[in-house]
């Protein structure tokens, strides 16, 4: 059997910055996130809170395509967080961002309403995440998608090309460097 080589694939970007409001209490870990997002190729706008004032004043001063938050902050979670933007009214994706939880806990919090999870030690996943995400969730009040305004795709295409996006770096780490 013929062995083929896997070719990393060029960073998608988005045709117009995505608004993305991140519940970050620490400064460093916030541009490691932002950081990441960017060098996958997506044109960010963040809002970067701190604390729970901070999030319930931007959620109602502005409209974002997707929320971020850690799972711990002093006197305040990210539970607590998808509770206050749910009881808001506001339909938007949600992604924990966890240093701490076990498979089942996360499983758990999907359950319960967030559209996925990614461990802050494995950042490099957080574009997938939230690109397939953004993928599934249609653009209020429009029959188009939002993953087609942004990346110019298909859903079947947008997923399939998500999904191999998924395998090929669970892959990598075996190939040869």
């Amino acid at each position: 059997m013929k062995a083929m080589a896997l070719e990393k694939l060029a960073p998608c970007t988005t045709a117009e910055p995505l608004r993305i409001l991140l519940l970050e209490n620490s400064p460093q870990d916030a541009q490691a996130i932002l950081h990441e997002l960017r060098n996958a190729g997506l044109a960010v706008e963040a809002t970067v809170v701190a604390d729970r004032s901070g999030f319930e004043e931007a959620l109602d001063s502005g409209q974002f395509a997707a929320v971020l938050a850690v799972d711990g902050l002093p006197g305040w979670n990210g539970i607590e967080a998808l509770h206050f933007l749910r009881d808001s009214g506001k339909d938007i994706p949600f992604l924990l961002l966890t240093g701490s939880l076990g498979e089942e806990a996360a499983a758990e919090f999907i359950r319960q309403g967030f559209s996925d999870y990614v461990w802050k030690d494995r950042l490099t996943r957080l574009p997938v995440a939230l690109k397939r995400t953004l993928e599934e969730k249609p653009i209020p009040g429009s029959a188009d998608p939002l993953h087609q305004r942004l990346f110019g795709i298909s859903p079947p295409c947008g997923l399939a090309v998500a999904r191999f996006t998924v395998l090929a770096e669970a892959l990598q780490p075996d190939l040869p460097g």
